[in-house]
């Protein structure tokens, strides 16, 4: 919306929330954990599995980095 006069003219939006799902295919990764390094707050590496995890499935933008960094493909970003 737009609300103008004769000295202002002002744009409101509003705030959308995209919401993302992020998935890992732990079958394919090689835990390299570029994911991890990118966005830590969606990707931790398992030390035990020797594989990263996802620890928020609801994605931050980073997530799409990570995911077109990964050198297997193993992760997925869906909006």
């Amino acid at each position: 919306m737009t609300l103008q006069g004769p000295w202002v003219k002002i744009c409101l939006w509003e705030e959308v929330t995209v919401s993302m799902i992020v998935k890992l295919d732990r079958d394919e990764c090689i835990g390299c954990g570029v994911c991890a390094q990118i966005c830590p707050e969606v990707f931790e590496l398992d030390e035990d599995a020797g594989k990263a995890k996802v620890i928020r499935s609801e994605g931050a933008e980073c997530a799409k980095e990570a995911a077109d960094s990964c050198p297997v493909g193993c992760i997925t970003v869906e909006e």
